[in-house]
């Protein structure tokens, strides 16, 4: 069952990375082309870039954001109907998606208080278990809806100009006080010159909706609570197609990293100026870091009484340092991907 389902995967990749050609294509029928990128980063410039490379260690990360579930409430859940309409797969894929045909968006009613606080955080201030921390408080213990919550503020204020697929409304400067809130996760922005083309909004949202979409793998299966007691005692049951829980595990992440990667491979095709590789690191990390947080928080031994772990987070030891590569440039000067370390600049013709 598992060689079938792996193979269905390679269908899925395949498709994935089709799929919007055609789309594009049949839209270029109709519409002309438009730069979906209003301004640079010379216009409202990030105030705070870090000067090394830097890049997140998802397990770490994962038993940080674990903590403060712990913390926010002994109750572990992830309720997917405590959000303004309901869940439904496909649609909520579409949401992800940003899909300008979806239904409007997931919403929990949360985010006019999440952003009030982190407009009141000092600039430079706010980091991913920060701000996980306030989230998972205003849920009440409910990690689905914290994530939504971040998920769904973060990606408006990051894509508040892009008025054909949101629907939010900001400004500049606006965009500039609220960003300047958050620490740099990259290292190689935009702001620190060439050949650096990070993108500071767009790389902080991915992580939550990554993170998203490997959550919605579970399918309610893992959430069971014999199987949350002793999953590998329970190896099979509840599985559809009678595969085990480890092989079933393997290919939903096989499927959420042909996921990070297609996410940022399918923009030449849809005519985005710029593929990030580095993006593509960050998706992983948001869905290494869902897996290994629901098998913290399985872990009856994990506790909120950690200080050891506490002090960690709070130096973000999640934070890595990452060896700045030495660029390379094709004929026109743009840098060249090497290795999934820097970005591939694709000019629009």
């Amino acid at each position: 069952m598992l060689l079938r389902r792996l193979h269905a995967l390679t269908v899925f990749a395949t498709l994935a990375l089709a799929a919007p050609s055609a789309i594009a294509a049949e839209s270029s029928k109709t519409t002309t082309k438009k730069k979906l990128f209003p301004y640079t980063v010379q216009d409202e410039p990030f105030s705070y870039p870090a000067q090394k490379m830097l890049e997140i260690e998802p397990a770490m990360l994962a038993d940080c954001l674990a903590l403060e579930t712990k913390k926010a409430s002994s109750d572990f859940r992830l309720d997917q109907s405590k959000m303004n309409k309901k869940f439904d797969y496909q649609e909520f894929l579409r949401y992800l998606h940003a899909d300008s045909r979806r239904n409007g968006d997931y919403e929990t009613g949360q985010e006019p208080a999440l952003q009030k606080w982190i407009l009141e955080q000092p600039d430079n201030s706010i980091d991913p278990v920060k701000i996980y921390g306030e989230a998972i408080r205003l849920a009440d213990g409910n990690a689905w809806n914290a994530l939504a919550t971040i998920h769904q503020l973060l990606r408006n204020h990051a894509r508040w100009w892009n008025d054909e697929d949101y629907h939010f409304k900001s400004d500049r400067t606006q965009a500039r006080t609220f960003w300047n809130k958050f620490i740099d996760i990259r290292g190689d922005l935009q702001e620190r010159g060439r050949p650096h083309n990070g993108d500071h909004e767009g790389s902080w949202y991915r992580i939550w909706g990554m993170m998203l979409y490997r959550m919605m793998q579970l399918d309610g299966r893992w959430l069971d609570f014999e199987l949350a007691q002793s999953p590998l005692n329970n190896a099979g049951k509840n599985c559809d197609q009678g595969l085990t829980e480890c092989s079933l595990n393997i290919y939903c992440e096989m499927k959420a990293n042909v996921i990070s990667f297609a996410a940022e491979a399918v923009k030449p095709l849809l005519h985005m100026p710029i593929t990030d590789w580095r993006k593509a690191e960050l998706n992983r990390v948001g869905a290494g870091a869902a897996t290994r947080m629901i098998s913290k928080l399985w872990d009856q031994k994990f506790t909120s009484e950690n200080p050891y772990l506490e002090k960690s987070c709070k130096e973000r030891e999640y934070l890595l340092e990452k060896k700045d590569p030495t660029p390379r440039y094709d004929i026109d000067g743009h840098m060249v991907f090497m290795g999934g370390e820097s970005s591939l600049y694709i000019p629009l013709r």
